[in-house]
This record gives structure tokens, sequence and C-alpha cells, in this order.
């Protein structure tokens, strides 16, 4: 057995992946220390911990479902006073699980501003059971469900020379899996099935014969009922749900966009559901969370799980270049009318391009999202609009024209010397000249746009330059009417586009 003070530092050092200078290394390492820190267990299914695992482990356990009758406050039959985390003898009497400590009472006031500000005093507390609900086509005939939780009971060592008794706590892990025959549960009627030392799963099925599924819940409950010394192995650690089907795609999203022709009424969740359709969710937690297992574009998955710490990956958004556009700011700032002309129409014709291909997608969509979609395209076409006018604006008055070369010296200035200071940042012994040389060897990448940013300008340049523009002094003038929604909106127009 590892002695606790090496399997401390094993703790602190140990990392599931190899540093290699990747953010993507640093990240994942991150996720799985705070894991290991707050569910465990840290170090391995069968550690031994110094002190009570209430203290080591923030989330993940459930309770004993039922403390005994008397007057006393409920505590940790380990200690002599009551643990940090139950309340008091009335809070258990009236709860099912373990009561939390009530709030302390020197909270706000009702002389105070807002009655809002003061903390909730009871009812709070640490619950006897955790699950999931799923959905399953009607043909489905069972599932396996694994449960698994950690046990941590209390284990007395001799210290050095025999002169101390030490008292660790020794983790047991438990997992069961369970065939559930779907077909024999009686909707409306919550099934018991005993696992083990009173834990059981509860399992509750409703029919929707609308939709051809079935709705399913799980629950892994702690019936155990404890003094109000509560021992400590009457806790359940790391507790969690794993189901599947024999690694079939079986489970259902809970709302299917494509699938759900019902109305919506609220303006922001129907555009909402247009473009988050293809992002499912297979399940839903109850006192956690879940996350699930399947195939990119799927709509179905092949295994949904509890968690604790649930995460999700936000994919990296790039605009997209044109190769064709004038985009140096050298260039620009000197180029002609024709050379501007040449060089910022394909910024315009390729946004044209684009809105048509998502106006053709837009038709392809189900009767019930189509009217949304072609909305949004509508909305789109004020930026095509925009970008059409801003350069027939740019060409056409000259002294926008004069203020746009000037801009882009500016810009061009301005990068060089960023990237100039950035180096000797880094490199202190390298001269203003050398890292000027340096910047200016990489050509036009030094000092050029991103496609977006010169289609911005080039969609703002009337309204800069001309004072009685409608959306500059009439109705709708507006930061957010000018910029937000026209501007931002065609790229998030109909998909959610990693």
């Amino acid at each position: 057995m590892t002695a606790p003070q090496e399997a401390q530092k094993d703790r602190q050092y140990r990392l599931r992946y190899e540093p290699d200078g990747r953010s993507w290394t640093v990240r994942e390492n991150l996720v799985d220390l705070l894991e290991r820190e707050l569910l465990g267990p840290a170090n391995g299914p069968k550690e031994v911990l110094d002190a009570q695992p209430d203290i080591a482990y923030l989330i993940g356990r459930i309770a004993p479902v039922r403390l005994t009758a008397g007057r006393e406050d409920p505590k940790d039959a380990d200690t002599a006073e009551a643990a940090t985390d139950v309340g008091d003898a009335l809070d258990a009497e009236e709860s099912r699980g373990v009561p939390v400590t009530a709030v302390e009472e020197s909270g706000a006031g009702a002389d105070e501003d807002s009655a809002e500000d003061e903390p909730q005093k009871r009812g709070l507390m640490i619950p006897a059971s955790m699950g999931l609900r799923c959905q399953v086509p009607t043909d489905v005939a069972d599932v396996m469900v694994t449960a698994s939780w950690g046990v941590y009971e209390p284990v007395k060592e001799k210290g050095e020379e025999g002169k101390q008794t030490l008292r660790r706590y020794k983790r047991t892990p438990v997992e069961i899996p369970t065939k559930i025959v779907i077909a024999d549960l009686v909707p409306g009627k919550t099934t018991t099935i005993p696992l083990k030392d009173k834990v059981v799963l509860r399992v509750d099925r409703h029919d929707d014969a609308e939709r051809g599924c079935r709705l399913v819940e799980i629950a892994l409950c702690n019936d155990q009922v404890t003094p109000r010394k509560i021992p400590v192995n009457a806790w359940l650690y790391q507790t969690k749900l794993l189901i599947e089907a024999g690694g079939a795609d079986v489970f259902l999203p809970v709302v299917d966009p494509l699938a759900d022709t019902r109305p919506e009424r609220d303006d922001e969740l129907r555009r909402l559901r247009l473009q988050y359709r293809d992002r499912l969710e297979f399940a839903v937690g109850r006192t956690c969370s879940v996350d699930w297992d399947a195939d990119e574009g799927a709509r179905r998955a092949r295994t949904v799980w509890t968690t604790w710490l649930p995460t999700c990956q936000t994919p990296q958004t790039t605009a997209e270049e044109i190769g064709t556009a004038l985009l140096d700011m050298t260039e620009l700032a000197k180029a002609s009318d024709e050379e501007l002309r040449a060089g910022l129409e394909p910024i315009v014709n390729e946004y044209a391009a684009w809105l048509d291909g998502q106006r053709q997608e837009a038709e392809a969509l189900p009767a019930h999202l189509r009217e949304e979609g072609l909305d949004a395209v509508r909305e789109a076409g004020k930026v095509q609009q925009q970008l059409t006018e801003g350069l027939d604006h740019l060409l056409g008055d000259p002294e926008a024209l004069r203020c746009f070369q000037f801009m882009n010296r500016v810009m061009a200035d301005q990068r060089i010397q960023s990237q100039v200071a950035q180096r000797r940042a880094k490199d202190p012994k390298e001269s203003v000249e050398q890292a000027r040389a340096a910047v200016l060897a990489e050509g036009s990448k030094a000092h050029s746009w991103r496609t977006f940013q010169l289609a911005f300008v080039l969609m703002q340049l009337p309204l800069l330059s001309d004072p009685a523009a409608p959306r500059r002094s009439g109705d709708l003038a507006g930061v957010s009417r000018l910029g937000d929604r026209p501007a931002c909106q065609p790229l998030r127009c109909l998909a959610f586009r990693p």
C-alpha cells in the first residue's frame, strides 16, 4: 500500500498527458486534475485517504435517504462535532437526504435594499439519489444499466513504532451491471431494482405514442436509513450511471428541431432552434449532468451516462479569406479607382455567392423551419446591399477615397510597429532596425487586413462620411442596429459552423 505522503506527491504531479506546448494538452490535463481533486478517486480505485472523504471530494456523492428519529443534530460517526456540511435536527426531520448547514444568520436583513439578497436558511440538502432521463424507440427491447460508486471504510493503522493508532479511509469500488427489459416496465409505476446494501435503481417508463418513443427515467438511490451519527460508509461517492444497448444507436434526442413541428412564438428561440438544429441533447440529468457518445452529425447516440463535471468543446470559428481580394494596407493606400474596384469587388461578389448557397439551403429545410431560414437570408441580404453601397460610395466620393487611403497608411504603420514592439519584448537585444527588417521580410502579411475586417469598414463608409445617411440620422440610427445584427448575422445565418 502506498504511503499517504507518497500518494499525495503522486497526486500533485501525475499528469494524464505529457506536456508538449499545445493548449489542448494543457486543457485536458487541467480537466483531469479538476476531476481527480473534486470528484475523485485521486489515487486509484482502491485509494486510502488520511482524512474523511467529504473533506477531499466536494461533488459526486449521495447521502442516506433518511436519519433515524431524534433531537440530536446529525453528525459523522467518526467525529465528536457536527460535520461542516450537515444541518440541524429540525432540518433532518423534514428532509429526504441529509440537510446542508443553514446559512449564517448574519445575512442581509429586511431593511436592506432588496429581499433577494437574504440567503436561504432552510431547505438545502445533499440528495439521496441521482440519475437521468433518456428516450428510445418503441422497438428497443432492453438496455444495460451500469451503476458504479465508491464506499470509504474507516481502517486503523499503527503509527511509527506502534505508539499511535491512525484512522484512515479505504475506498471500495462498486460496479453493478443490470439489464432492464423496457417492455416489463409498467407506464406510470416505478420499478425498484435492488443492487447492494439498500442501494437500488428506480426506473420509470412513459410512452409517447405521438413521437413513437418511450421515455425512461433511471435513478440511483441510497435507501439506507442511518443514525444521527452518520457512518462514513453510508455515503456513496463518485456515483455514476451508464446506459447502453449493445453498442446500437438507440438513444433519441430530447428535442429534434427537424422533427418537432410545434409552433414557437418567441422570435429569438425560433432563430436559435434553426441555427442549432444539429446540436442535439440525448439525455437530461437528475441532480447531476449528462454526457453521451454519438457520431458527428448523427441524430442518435450509442451511450448516455451521468457526469458531475460536464464539459463542452466550443469549436474555433475562423472567417474565410478571399484570395483574390486586395487586403494589403500599403497597396490600398495608393491604389487607383480601377485597382480598388478590382481588389474589393471579390468581397462583394463572394458574399453574394455564399448568400445564394444559404438561400438554397434554407429552401431545402423542413416546412416548419423554412420560413425562418429564408427570413435569416433576407436579413443577411441587407449586408450584401451595404457592401455594394459601400464600394460604390468609396469610388464615387473623392473625399471618402482620400480618407480611406489615409486610414490604410496609418493602419499599415501601426501593424508594423506593433510587431516590432512584440519582437523586441521577446528579445531586447534586437535593435529597432533589425526588428523592422524582420517584420517587413514577411511581405504583405505584415500589413494586411483580414477579409471580414475590410468588409466591415467597407459597409460603414457611407455612414462615416455622410451625416444625412438614413441609418445614421433617421429612425434606424443606433450601434446595435447598424453593427451587430446586419454585420454579424450572416456568419451564423443558418448553421453552427466551426
